[in-house]
């Protein structure tokens, strides 16, 4: 936040594709090989027809091996007995989604099926087919357009999902964003409300992509891959890739759960996968890293706060000079920039990692307005709501959107009453928080519209009405011990 010293006012300044040679070895060293193709499918009927040509260079996974299709759009991948293949998108190419917008982009081979597990996960799929097949639709796509990302949803019940059917969804619905994205917690552990609650964020009518969030696993699942069996029957592989215009995005897996509690790690799989997909990437693409743990934070020393090993995640970006990522999990906005030599990390410009704040707010918490919703103000004052990002080939922005209210409403704004009967003591301290501010921001105010812009002082505290709202009890004492 930032401050100053007299009347009232503040402007913020926003801030070669060929069949790849795989190195196998054990547990894959026996796998059996998926093969099909990767095709233009025309008319939408998900099967290739006469005249549907392959698509050359499409590039398929099975969640570590990464292969380019060749010029007719075959590949061939190893497989093993509980894997998901699933093709990476393609710039000016789109899946399939379903009535809810969810991208159908995979295949799961899984031949006995999931555990046996409270919220149930894939039944089993049998043997492996002769050919899986995946379709793309053609679609060209821009070098600047807009994305929407969700963070943290996190519904337990209908109710809330209700709060999100009416905050949220209905100043989106008929957006010109390409697609959307969530950073998991997209429900709050009850993960028999994914259905309900695709339904409600299909509405927005865009592709809608999901990264996996410590309130999302199967807390029942022995060991990692088991943590995300409901997920992968309901969204497909818990890491992938999809690329739009000249941006790569990288969705990761990053909650490893311990059966008492978790830490937020990126397995060997996760980073050999991205370190593969890369390898075809373009060196000018923009490569955006999207997870639910941050990458990096202040209590980074406390388990689950961050990830414990930000620098693999770092190294698979070596090649690739513009990055970015962004997680949820906090339910609050935060910047942090990795400097050349912090956690491995070599390039001359700093990486930028954002803590984007959250659809639920606190919670869904806070007292109810006219319409029945919980105002959700988060603990660093800012209102829930979503990011809109801006993309221009290798060139980011982003701004926060409150939910129900104008665009243009950027920061809060407190003007401290003068401490004298008779104002001799001059005017109180003004106090800026702006809702994605930073220590480079650039805050200056003038009073009246009037004089010269005057530079704020930076500091760090306590958003001034959420301080009023805890002193109230209105928020803090309902989501103690709910976590993040």
């Amino acid at each position: 936040m930032n401050r100053h010293h007299g009347g009232a006012g503040a402007r913020l300044s926003r801030i070669g594709l060929s069949l790849a040679v795989l190195a196998l070895a054990a547990p894959w060293a026996d796998a059996e090989m998926a093969r099909g193709v990767v095709f233009h499918d025309k008319n939408g009927n998900g099967v290739q027809d006469p005249g549907e040509p392959g698509v050359p260079g499409a590039l398929v996974s099975n969640g570590r091996d990464v292969v380019a299709a060749d010029d007719d759009g075959r590949y061939a991948i190893p497989v093993w007995d509980d894997c998901i293949v699933f093709v990476i998108k393609p710039r000016d190419w789109a899946p399939p989604v379903d009535d809810n917008g969810l991208p159908q982009f995979y295949y799961i081979h899984k031949p006995e099926g999931s555990p046996d597990l409270e919220y149930p996960g894939v039944a089993p799929t049998g043997p492996l087919p002769r050919r899986v097949d995946f379709p793309l639709i053609r679609r060209e796509e821009p070098d600047a357009y807009t994305a929407i990302a969700f963070a943290d949803p996190q519904p337990h019940n209908m109710e809330e999902i209700a709060y999100l059917a009416h905050d949220v969804i209905p100043e989106l619905v008929g957006t010109d964003a390409l697609f959307g994205l969530t950073l998991g917690d997209i429900v709050g552990d009850r993960l028999d409300l994914f259905e309900p609650l695709n339904a409600v964020i299909g509405r927005i009518g865009v592709p809608w992509w999901n990264v996996i969030g410590n309130h999302d696993l199967n807390f029942d699942g022995e060991g990692f891959w088991e943590t995300s069996e409901t997920f992968q029957r309901v969204y497909g592989p818990p890491w992938y890739a999809f690329e739009y215009g000249p941006v790569s995005f990288i969705a990761l897996h990053s909650t490893d759960w311990h059966g008492d509690g978790y830490t937020g790690r990126v397995h060997e799989d996760q980073l050999a996968f991205a370190r593969n997909y890369l390898e075809h990437t373009p060196e000018d693409n923009l490569v955006v890293l999207l997870m639910h743990i941050s990458l990096v934070h202040d209590d980074s020393q406390v388990p689950g706060h961050a990830l414990e090993n930000p620098e693999e995640v770092l190294a698979v970006l070596e090649n690739h000079p513009h990055n970015f990522s962004l997680s949820g999990h906090w339910h609050n906005q935060a910047h942090y920039w990795v400097e050349e030599g912090e956690h491995g990390w070599m390039h001359g410009e700093p990486h930028h990692h954002f803590v984007v704040g959250t659809v639920s707010g606190s919670w869904w918490r806070g007292h109810h307005d006219e319409f029945g919703i919980p105002h959700s103000t988060m603990d660093d004052g800012a209102p829930n709501g979503y990011l809109i990002l801006q993309f221009d080939g290798a060139e980011y922005s982003f701004v926060w959107k409150a939910a129900r209210r104008p665009l243009d409403w950027q920061m809060n704004i407190y003007v401290e009453q003068p401490s004298g009967d008779g104002g001799e003591d001059g005017p109180g301290e003004v106090i800026v928080n702006p809702w994605t501010g930073s220590p480079r921001s650039t805050v200056e105010l003038r009073f009246n519209g009037e004089g010269p812009w005057r530079p704020m002082e930076h500091y760090i505290g306590a958003d001034p009405n959420f301080a009023r709202l805890q002193a109230f009890n209105e928020i803090l004492p309902e989501v103690l011990g709910r976590g993040v």
